[in-house]
């Protein structure tokens, strides 16, 4: 869903370009694991494009979505927050590129 919507559209214009020096670029493929419970997030991605699912496994070792993020999404907000669970996995569902802000960089979201 990306209940957190474009994360960027409220930034001022010199904010944003600051931002856009602070952050790195990367593409993850179709089924790649952006952070699991035994490598927790550390940085907060804003997706560029495609979508990534928020998941954990149940008692029975099957998937359940949490949460879906697509263009303009926050992933990892929760670990930024410090409100993760620690259980948690998040997977490319298709191509994702992702704008990477690392935790020097989040005082320009919350």
């Amino acid at each position: 869903s990306g209940a957190t919507g474009n994360c960027l559209r409220n930034l001022a214009a010199k904010p944003l370009s600051e931002l856009e020096m602070q952050v790195c670029h990367r593409t993850y493929r179709p089924g790649k694991t952006l952070f699991a419970p035994d490598e927790p997030a550390r940085d907060l991605l804003i997706i560029r494009t495609g979508w990534v699912k928020i998941y954990f496994l149940n008692a029975a070792g099957k998937e359940q979505i949490v949460e879906l993020f697509g263009p303009g999404g926050l992933v990892g907000e929760t670990v930024v927050s410090g409100n993760n669970s620690g259980a948690q996995y998040a997977a490319a569902l298709s191509i994702v590129s992702t704008h990477i802000c690392q935790s020097t960089n989040w005082k320009f979201f919350f």
